[in-house]
């Protein structure tokens, strides 16, 4: 599959975390080490899932609802759960 085709196909599904996936692969073929050059590679595959997900009719990250709680307080409140159970 091309990178170019591969790329919108993971950007299709939603998760933010390809974003990142993208830039690890690109920065390890590309043999990026400095750090300037990193972040110029970041905001560019960035840049690239933003717009296609534009493309696509996707919903934009800044226009999906915020949630009340974040993950850590989640995280937080099922860990006390967890460990009063584990205490009685």
């Amino acid at each position: 599959m091309p990178a170019a085709l591969k790329m919108r196909t993971l950007c299709a599904t939603g998760n933010r975390g390809r974003r990142a996936t993208q830039t690890d692969e690109k920065l390890r073929r590309e043999g990026v080490s400095e750090k300037a050059v990193a972040n110029a590679a970041h905001r560019e595959v960035g840049k690239k899932v933003r717009q296609t997900i534009k493309e696509l009719g996707g919903t934009m990250p800044e226009d999906f609802p915020t949630p009340e709680k974040s993950i850590k307080q989640l995280d937080r409140e099922q860990n006390k759960q967890l460990n009063m159970k584990e205490t009685k």
